[in-house]
This record gives C-alpha cells, sequence and structure tokens, in this order.
C-alpha cells in the first residue's frame, strides 16, 4: 500500500497454469506439493483465477495507478502426429486448461495480456513433450490472437534461450524481437519485450543451474561479463533499428531442428556437433 505510487506496473502472480501443472500434475519431479492428482490441478486453477481477480481489486482499493497484469506460460504445443487423435485432444487441451481458461476469467479483471513464450513443442498419444522446435514467427500469430480476443495490450514479459552459443541466442533474440515488431506493425499494441533472464539462475523441475538463459554471466569474482547477445540487444534498445543486413547475419546460425529438452540445449548442442 505504501510503495504504490512508485510502481508503474504489478505482476500478480507468475505462470498460473505451470504452477498448478507442476504440482498437482508432475508428481516428484514437480514443485510442492508433488501430486497427481488432475482434480486438484483444476481446483489449484480456480482458487488462483479467484486469487488473481481478488488481488486486482485490493490493489486498486489501496490507490494503485499503475497497470495490473501477470504472465501466462504459452504452451505452445502441436500434437507430433496428425494421425494421433489422443496426441491432438493433449494439445487441444495444454492451450485451453493451462492458458485460456486462465485468461478467459481473469483478462477483464487485468489492465494487460501477460505471455512467456520460448519454443514450439510436440506433444504424443501421452501428452508427453517428445521433441520442441524454434519458431519465432508463432509470437506474432500469439500477440494478435490474445489482442483480437480481449481487446487488452500485451507484454512479452519472457522471452529467451538456455545456451552458452552466443550466436544461436543472438539470432533467437533478433528473430523473436522482428516478431514483436511485425506484430506491432499490425496493430498490435504491445507494452513491452522482456528477456528471460539479465542474470543467470536457478531452474525448477531438476534443471538447478544448468540451464544458460542469462545476457549477462558472472565471474567466479563475481564479474559481470555481457554476452554478444547482450549487446546486440542494447545497440537494437538504442536505436530501435533490426536492419535487413542484421537480419541476414543473424540468420547465417541455423536452430537446430529438434530439442529433445529446450532447458539443457546445450548439451544437445556438445553431442550433435
Amino acid at each position: 500500500r505504501e510503495l504504490c505510487e512508485f510502481i508503474d506496473f504489478a505482476l500478480l502472480f507468475n505462470e498460473p497454469g505451470v504452477y498448478a501443472f507442476l504440482a498437482y500434475y508432475k508428481g516428484e519431479k514437480g514443485l510442492p506439493p508433488y501430486e497427481k492428482n488432475f482434480s486438484k490441478l483444476v481446483k489449484a486453477l480456480e482458487n488462483i483465477k479467484s486469487t488473481l481477480i481478488q488481488a486486482s481489486d485490493v490493489l486498486r482499493s489501496y490507490g494503485f495507478k499503475g497497470k495490473i497484469g501477470f504472465p501466462s506460460f504459452v504452451p505452445n504445443t502441436h500434437p507430433v502426429s496428425s494421425f494421433s487423435l489422443r496426441a491432438r485432444v493433449y494439445a487441444r487441451q495444454a492451450w485451453s486448461n493451462l492458458f485460456y481458461d486462465v485468461l478467459d476469467e481473469t483478462s477483464p479483471s487485468v489492465d494487460f495480456i501477460g505471455v512467456d513464450y520460448y519454443t514450439k513443442n510436440f506433444v504424443d498419444s501421452t501428452g508427453r513433450i517428445v521433441f520442441s522446435t524454434i519458431e519465432p514467427e508463432a509470437l506474432t500469430r500469439v500477440l494478435a490472437t490474445i489482442y483480437l480476443r480481449y481487446k487488452k495490450p500485451v507484454a512479452v514479459l519472457e522471452n529467451g534461450l538456455a545456451t552458452r552459443n552466443d550466436a544461436l541466442k543472438t539470432r533467437y533474440l533478433v528473430d523473436h524481437l522482428y516478431s514483436v515488431y511485425k506484430a506491432i506493425e499490425a496493430g498490435v499494441p504491445v507494452l513491452c519485450y522482456l528477456w528471460w533472464s539479465f542474470l543467470h539462475g536457478y531452474e525448477w523441475e531438476g534443471y538447478g543451474y544448468q540451464p544458460f538463459f542469462a545476457l549477462v554471466d558472472v565471474g567466479e569474482d563475481y564479474t559481470r561479463k555481457p554476452t554478444q547477445t547482450a549487446q546486440q540487444f542494447s545497440e537494437i534498445a538504442r536505436t530501435r533499428i533490426i536492419s535487413v543486413d542484421l537480419l541476414h547475419k543473424v540468420r547465417e546460425t541455423s536452430y537446430p531442428k529438434k530439442i529433445r529438452d529446450w532447458r539443457l540445449l546445450d548439451q544437445e548442442l556438445q553431442v550433435t556437433t
């Protein structure tokens, strides 16, 4: 309440669908309470949606004048085979249960729709993600679809690639920034684009410190070392330009065709090279 006048944007809850899925579907590989109970997953989502709506009301009752929203992870799930009915059902359920259902109910209570977008994911007949691909152009479609559906500004709150391969990471950054530009060009009001993440951090689900999303590395003496990707991001932010030459240059680096686990990309790159 005391800090309201100093805050421009308030994010209420991080990735509601992901939390409910990890806590009540993934079991011991997820988050507390490490259960596998679909009815509890549904109940958790209902409670989170109610909490988001109430939290928005409470903030505004305090006199908060900034913009209120929360990040939603974009599943971007697709069936590994169009001939597999079960895979198609699982792919649709991820979109509906973990993404749209939350936004459909809570969007009237927020000022913008936040999205976390990473990869395109292919699921099999058991609902397991068997591989992922990098599809920057899908971000344009996601932003446009969300805006048309909810008539609210959108914000890219997470986007990133877990690798120390700077050429690959820089291409990912430039391609996704270009996709955001294409969405803006199409009339989508985009509030911001944030990279995940600024510094190296700990990842859940047993990944620990293995995935390297950071723009800035930190040495053993705590010296900060900006990556090539950070320098490129800085230049684009200063000039507000993504040139045709830059697009051609970064696209000399190829994306891997199939990624078994996008958070352990460096391990796969070492195997393939």
